[in-house]
């Protein structure tokens, strides 16, 4: 598909002094709203450094306007990526929420610079174990128990994981 108009809009006052932010929604997927002169019917509006904030078919996207009046890649993809387990194995580390049931036990990943924060929710009956593949410490414990209905977020600190 194309731009369209109807679905651009500026978001407050529009200022010379600072970039503008707009919001922009589209059935098109964001590899085609950052192509080059996606937004050309606005490159008379549009000033580098403005943002645009913009839901496509496949998530949001904060984008950022170049000099040359197209925008860059995504500067964030907010969409989360949620995993349903029913069996003892590893979190990923492209995974934000997990949900869990079952006897079960989790092992978190190993704590890299790439790691960021992870929800695991139980929606079983039975407690969930959360353990650790190294020498890392949930919460300074070897690991953690997640009772039924419960949910932790845990997030490294660079050495161990802490609930949040």
């Amino acid at each position: 598909m194309a731009f369209n108009q109807d679905n651009f809009a500026p978001v407050g006052a529009i200022s010379t002094a600072s970039p503008s932010v707009y919001s922009y929604i589209t059935t098109d997927d964001t590899a085609t709203v950052t192509a080059s002169d996606y937004f050309e019917d606005k490159s008379f509006q549009l000033n580098a450094n403005d943002i645009i904030l913009s839901q496509t078919s496949d998530g949001f996207s904060i984008l950022e306007v170049s000099s040359s009046g197209t925008v860059s890649s995504p500067v964030t993809q907010s969409r989360p990526a949620i995993e349903v387990v029913t069996a003892t194995g590893s979190v990923s580390v492209v995974t934000d929420i997990e949900i869990a049931t079952g006897a079960i036990t989790r092992t978190l990943p190993a704590i890299t610079a790439a790691v960021k924060p992870v929800t695991i929710r139980n929606i079983g009956a039975v407690a969930i174990t959360i353990d650790t593949p190294d020498s890392a410490e949930i919460e300074e414990n070897t690991d953690a128990s997640l009772s039924a209905g419960e949910s932790y977020t845990l997030a490294p600190d660079g050495t161990d994981w802490w609930i949040i």
